[in-house]
């Protein structure tokens, strides 16, 4: 007759002969401080009513088990006859979880800072990776923000291994919807309010977009009455531009383009322009790296990163897309990077690449969109990274508010039209093409080109030249 076996609840300190039938749900070997190999080989284990235990099985005894409750922290030593018995049952669950919810954590209710727990959400924010160092080892952490299904959010901050796991299977350019599962997790209190984070020696599992129950229900909660999930857009805050763009504008002043070119190297001003044209250039994307953004080469089957130095399986398709902008003073040529570019476009670089047709190509003619509309640009005033000397110009914000342009545009100066002072309405790039503009001709050119030579494109560092943009008058045929 089998014996009776007991709950992980139930177990205390009273008896020493517990038989309890679990299944392992996490397995690992933790390092503590300079040891170059485990000491023990951890489990947490979970009964049939979803109470789990942490065991330590130390190398040297491995009949010598302590069990914790990954709750309460319960301590009970095995005996040395202490047997452990694989069995086949396929009616134990198989993956069982204790989800706490993003207020549960945030209010402490029936959280604490001992509790190994499991926090489900959607991924909706990404910060910079900050690197420090202990005693003089490296180390990195990554705050990423997690949504529930009531719109609650909360910081998770993971460190190290966790940030490469992270990388390798999300796609941060994308829109489908990033459901991350940490089990094991801890919650902490960091400037007085509750994060959570992974635990210091690989208790925690990361399960991101998982074909699992929990997952798939979430995603379907997410999805609406329709079935067809809905498209996020996962926002990257790096530390220099945590500022909104409103509160950021209060603070400056609007530069025009003619004060821009005489600032130095290193200057950040914005400036209000409309779009003239696009410089058509294969090299409107690249291949940039899933952890720093910077471009990539392939080797093989992978991808190198110099910056990183490190190899990876995936690359993602970036924007880097040179326009010609004009205001009532002068033309310049900016370059508009991946997250502006999706902000515009609203479609990530390699959805903008394929055409209606189903085939690719090299210069979407959907790029040209903008033409035509203004802008307030922040502008990041620096040296090419190809050793040219030459300076570009890169925009960090970009805003098409009616109401901020209202209030921030440059009026015009004493007989110059406010607009277009280069062409008008109707000869914008975006309408039909002009034979003549003045005494200039052009002939099979593209927008870009009537006001502006095309710039130089350095092959590594995806940067332009705009300091030898020319200052020009058009005159404007009637």
């Amino acid at each position: 007759m089998a014996r009776q076996t007991d709950l992980l609840k139930k177990i205390d300190f009273t008896r020493s002969d517990w038989c309890v039938h679990v299944r392992v749900v996490r397995m690992w070997e933790p390092l503590f401080g300079k040891q170059q190999f485990p000491s023990s080989l951890e489990l947490a284990v979970m009964d049939n009513e979803g109470t789990r235990m942490w065991c330590t099985i130390p190398q040297l005894m491995i009949k010598s088990v302590k069990m914790k409750d990954l709750g309460a922290k319960i301590q009970n030593k095995f005996q040395q006859n202490t047997s452990i018995i694989a069995t086949d049952d396929h009616d134990f669950p198989s993956t069982q979880f204790d989800i706490r919810s993003c207020a549960d954590v945030l209010n402490r209710n029936g959280v604490n800072e001992v509790d190994l727990i499991d926090v489900l959400g959607l991924l909706v924010t990404k910060h910079d990776i900050v690197p420090f160092s202990i005693e003089g080892k490296p180390h990195r952490r990554l705050t990423i923000v997690l949504q529930d299904l009531e719109k609650n959010t909360i910081e998770c901050t993971l460190w190290d291994s966790y940030i490469d796991e992270l990388f390798n299977k999300v796609n941060f350019e994308g829109t489908e919807p990033v459901i991350i599962l940490l089990q094991f997790c801890q919650a902490k209190t960091f400037k007085g309010q509750m994060i959570i984070t992974n635990t210091r020696h690989s208790e925690t599992k990361m399960w991101i977009n998982s074909d699992i129950s929990v997952i798939n229900d979430f995603k379907k909660s997410l999805s609406g009455d329709d079935g067809d999930a809905s498209s996020h857009l996962i926002t990257t805050v790096s530390s220099t531009q945590s500022e909104t763009i409103v509160d950021d504008l209060m603070s400056s002043l609007v530069r025009s383009i003619e004060e821009l070119l005489t600032l130095e190297e290193g200057a950040i001003v914005w400036i209000c322009g409309t779009v003239m044209g696009i410089v058509p250039s294969e090299k409107w994307c690249y291949l940039g790296c899933r952890k720093c953004s910077k471009s990539v080469r392939k080797d093989g089957n992978k991808f190198y990163c110099r910056s990183c130095n490190t190899y990876q399986t995936k690359a993602n398709e970036r924007y880097v897309v040179e326009t010609n902008v004009v205001d009532s003073t002068a033309p310049i040529s900016v370059i508009i990077w991946n997250r502006e570019c999706f902000q515009i476009y609203g479609k990530i670089a390699n959805e903008m690449r394929e055409t209606k047709d189903g085939n690719v190509s090299s210069f979407p003619a959907e790029l040209e969109l903008i033409c035509g509309r203004k802008f307030i640009f922040k502008i990041h005033k620096k040296s090419a990274s190809n050793s040219s000397g030459e300076l570009t110009y890169h925009v960090i914000k970009i805003t098409d508010d009616k109401n901020l342009l209202t209030k921030f545009v440059i009026p015009p100066s004493d007989g110059v039209s406010d607009e277009k002072p280069y062409v008008t309405a109707e000869e914008t790039p975006c309408s039909k093409s002009q034979e003549s503009i003045g005494d200039t001709i052009f002939k099979d050119c593209t927008p870009a080109k009537r006001l502006f030579p095309t710039p130089s494109m350095d092959d590594d560092s995806h940067k332009t030249s705009a300091t030898k943009v020319p200052k020009i008058t058009v005159k404007v045929e009637k």
